[in-house]
């Protein structure tokens, strides 16, 4: 009984047995209005989806085709939706009295479908074709990588590398902070060779007065080193010649000793007469 009326029967050929629950619409107009509604949410999700996929993956040029047959498939199915819909029987043989209507080749292979069955189908087929792109055409039609990629994907490489090891070295540096007492000994003794490099320079009133400090603490070091020899010789005990004509007494032996040590025996002594 709902089919009978016109305006039902309009909007059921192209959003199909949902429109039989909008009882509260009349005009056409209400109801493309709440078709393309509804219908949109399905684009929505498709568009979501395939911007997301497209956005994880890597760079390809499958996503270019992916997007080119999702406009498509839109494009279809409001052309589906807002066109006339030719009859059956004027699919092969369009009659100019009835007007102009979209024909496309899905009228002409399936004629008895309405267009709310092919937008079913052309949902199914973009879903099919964007999984055959996806899978099948990488491996039909492989990228080449071109040599300026790979000279940038080095590069960033080595700079990553190199970005690396700067951090490693600042986090090591900044560990080892010295001592505050180790520093200020530093800086002295740096400070000093400073002054002892530039009175070492082969020129100049500081060079003079460098090497005449040195001579004069040789000769102060060589004067007190005969002075230490004329002392030690003084006194040292008088030599085996005192002087002329004097001899030296010899020094007496000690007595034998009348036990030998270790043995346990005494040596007797001859007495002569």
């Amino acid at each position: 009984e709902a089919l009978k009326n016109p305006t039902v029967r309009f909007a059921y050929d192209r959003f199909g047995p949902s429109v039989l629950q909008w009882s509260q619409l009349s005009t056409p107009k209400d109801y493309m209005r709440q078709g393309l509604l509804q219908s949109s949410g399905y684009h929505i999700v498709s568009g979501f989806a395939l911007f997301l996929i497209s956005g994880i993956g890597r760079i390809s040029p499958v996503k270019f085709w992916r997007y080119l047959l999702f406009f498509t498939i839109l494009a279809s199915e409001l052309a589906f939706l807002v066109y006339p819909s030719p009859s059956p029987s004027s699919t092969l043989f369009p009659d100019p009295a009835v007007g102009f209507s979209y024909r496309t080749i899905f009228h002409v292979l399936f004629p008895y479908r309405v267009a709310y069955q092919h937008i079913l189908f052309l949902h199914q087929m973009f879903v099919f074709l964007s999984v055959a792109l996806t899978r099948v055409a990488p491996q039909l039609f492989p990228q080449e990588s071109s040599q300026e990629q790979e000279a940038i994907l080095r590069q960033i490489i080595s700079m990553a590398a190199y970005s690396d090891k700067e951090g490693m070295q600042t986090c090591s540096l900044a560990c080892l902070e010295p001592d505050d007492k180790i520093m200020d000994k530093l800086a002295a003794e740096m400070e000093n060779m400073i002054i002892e490099g530039n009175v070492k320079k082969d020129m100049g009133p500081l060079k003079t007065a460098w090497d005449s400090a040195i001579r004069g603490a040789r000769g102060r070091f060589q004067k007190a080193a005969t002075a230490r020899e004329e002392e030690r010789d003084r006194d040292s005990p008088g030599s085996a010649v005192d002087g002329e004509g004097k001899l030296p007494s010899p020094r007496p032996s000690p007595p034998p000793s009348m036990q030998r040590k270790g043995s346990s025996y005494m040596r007797a002594r001859s007495v002569s007469y």
